[in-house]
């Protein structure tokens, strides 16, 4: 029974996996189009970086269409075109873009 039960719950985390990497990635262009996406959405983000921090190890990009991200990179992406996945998330009530990947176009 219990050899049953840990099959079953295995499975059940399989199928969740799967489903989250096989849905499809929400396109979105702006600050208006994220207000109505909830918290760990995917989604896929084009724009050209126009600010850039250093938030300790991390750096936070600001796109030309207003949107924010925040991941992980070496190199200096000021002034590049990018294309970005990556989850929603909020802090201090400002959503924000947490980079899973990202390319330079």
């Amino acid at each position: 029974m219990k050899y049953l039960a840990l099959g079953i719950a295995l499975l059940g985390i399989f199928i969740l996996i799967l489903l989250y990497w096989c849905l499809p990635v929400k396109e979105v262009n702006g600050l208006v189009e994220l207000g109505g996406s909830l918290d760990n959405d995917k989604l896929a983000v084009n724009g050209l970086v126009v600010g850039e921090r250093a938030i300790g190890n991390r750096k936070l990009w600001t796109l030309d269409n207003g949107l924010e991200l925040v991941g992980e990179y070496d190199g200096n992406l000021n002034e590049k075109n990018i294309s970005v996945t990556g989850l929603i998330d909020e802090s201090d009530r400002k959503k924000h873009i947490e980079v899973l990947r990202l390319r330079v176009n």
